[in-house]
Order: C-alpha cells, then structure tokens, then sequence
C-alpha cells in the first residue's frame, strides 16, 4: 500500500453518546448493504475490520477509495475486513459504488447507529480487532504513518480467518465450516498421509500460526495479571482445538491459573467486564458505565478493573 497526504478531514458536528477511541468496544451496527451479503459488526468478529465512516459529497473520501480498495485487494485472503458505512439512501450510495468502483462492502446505517461512534468529521476510520475492541482511529490516509503495516499483519495473524478448500477436501472444510479445528487438523494429517498437498500443508500452518498467536496473548495476560482474559482465550482453545496437543497444553495452563486463588477476582471481574461491553456494543452505554464502576468498586486491584477505570476516565464517566 502507498501512504497517501490528504488534506485534512471535513469537519462535522454530531450529536453523540460517545467519542468512540482506541481501547473501546466498537459499537454494534447492522445496515442494508449493497454490494455484499447482510451482515453485522458481530458476524464479524474473529476477522481484523477496518471501518472507513464516509459521505458521497466528501471529497476526501472519494479520494481515499483506491486505497481501501487496495486494502481489501491486499489484505482479504488474510482475514482483514475493510466496510465503508454511512447513512445515505439506497440510490445515491449504488450510483456512487458503481461510479467509483468501490470493491468493499459498503452499508447504509442508521443514523443512531453512526452517531455511536462519536463521528466528528468524514472520512473517520477505525481499526477493530478480533475481540471487537477499537485499536486504532483516524483519518485513513494516516494509518500506515501512525498504525503501521507490521502491526497489521501481526494483528492479522491472530484472526481466525481461514481459506476456502477446494472441494475434494470436503471433510475438511465441513470441520472448518463448524469451527471444530482440531478435528480439521486431524483430518488434514489423514489427508496427508496419502500424499504431500500444498493446500493442505498450507492450511495447517495456518492453523499453528492461529493457536500460537492465541496462545502467546493468553501468556500475555496471565504477565499482566488479566486472568480472566486468559483464562476465556485458552477456554476458546480447548473447546476449537479439541484433540491436539495445543488443545492439551490449553488446558493443563486453564487448570493451573484456575487453581490460583490470586486469580479468582480478576476471574469473576473479568465475567462482569464482557456483560458490559455487551451493553456497550449495543449502544446501551449508560447501563455499560453502571457495571464499570460497579466492577472498579468490587475488584479495585484488579487488571480487569484497570480496564474498565481506563474506560471511565476516557469518557469522563
């Protein structure tokens, strides 16, 4: 990708809850859309998305369109997302897509929808992880200069994003479409046995970049003391990778962090922190702020009530 100088964003003044910024849970959207399947912010998860907030009239968004198409031309087959949405109507956005050959998925959202994100001017972009948590945003001619193509790629390679199998691995891709990896894996070894397929050797690779990727983030949060964190990343692991040895080294490090009684708030703090968040990707964000401080009263010394208090002050709640 080529790193393009913008002139500055068109400023807008919207009304809204919330200035949504880096660290916080990105908001929940649904919308029509035109050029690809219905779809929402949820179906989403477990891919890399990054959200470009846009108006027809914006010269600055048009300008930016090439670029995105190249995101998503460069990126896709790796797990990134790149969604266009805004709150125009059905004709103006169709001619538009078609006009300027916009490649992504593009959606029209509701108004309230949009006002969730804290829009203050167009085009505004955002980066959300896997986890659904906003890691980056600005303009999108800015990202690589203040994000960075390294740090995409390594975000990328935590996804649970997988390619298409070609159809004479149909035992394969029907574990793959369920998301019993293990039993995949297992199936991909079978495979293998009868003859060497790039394919095949591809997939698993991808699938041991994937556990380690998630593995290595549950060793970061048991550092940092986010128990409960690691401990719902190695129950993912055990229950998508059932029958492998990552599946197993998951499990003996779950029993060890559940046997620590040092854990145990940060576990039951943690439980308390995902209900939040669920308020606040619905919008709901008056009744996400009451479990928050609920969660910094109960469990002050907590890594999870860390998080939430770092929430609170960045709304000023």
């Amino acid at each position: 990708m080529k790193l393009l100088t913008l002139a500055a964003a068109v400023l807008m003044s919207v009304t809204s809850a919330a200035q949504m910024d880096a660290g916080d849970v990105a908001p929940q959207f649904e919308g029509k859309w035109f050029n690809h399947k219905a779809t929402t912010l949820a179906d989403l998860q477990g891919h890399v998305v990054f959200l470009d907030v846009w108006r027809t009239w914006c010269g600055p968004c048009n300008a930016m369109i090439p670029h995105l198409n190249e995101m998503h031309e460069e990126y896709a087959d790796q797990g990134l997302k790149v969604v266009g949405i805004t709150t125009e109507g059905k004709s103006l956005v169709t001619k538009h897509i078609e006009k300027f050959k916009m490649a992504f998925p593009i959606a029209s959202v509701a108004q309230k929808e949009e006002s969730n994100y804290g829009i203050r001017g167009f085009p505004t972009s955002f980066l959300i992880d896997p986890d659904g948590v906003i890691v980056w945003r600005g303009h999108p001619a800015a990202f690589e200069r203040e994000f960075g193509t390294d740090k995409l790629e390594a975000l990328l390679a935590t996804t649970d994003a997988l390619p298409d199998v070609s159809g004479q691995y149909s035992r394969v891709a029907k574990h793959l479409d369920k998301k019993d990896l293990g039993k995949a894996w297992l199936e991909i070894e079978k495979e293998l046995e009868g003859g060497k397929s790039a394919e095949l050797v591809g997939l698993q690779e991808r699938l041991q970049l994937m556990v380690n990727a998630k593995l290595k983030k549950a060793e970061e949060c048991c550092d940092g003391e986010m128990h409960g964190e690691a401990v719902a990343i190695l129950e993912g692991i055990v229950d998508m990778f059932e029958g492998i040895p990552a599946a197993q080294e998951a499990a003996a490090q779950l029993e060890e962090i559940q046997a620590d009684d040092a854990a145990h708030d940060d576990i039951e703090a943690h439980a308390k922190y995902v209900k939040a968040m669920g308020y606040w990707r619905d919008g709901k964000f008056d009744k996400a702020i009451k479990s928050l401080n609920g969660i910094v009263r109960k469990y002050p010394d907590t890594a999870t009530a860390g998080r939430a208090d770092a929430i609170l002050e960045r709304h000023d709640a």
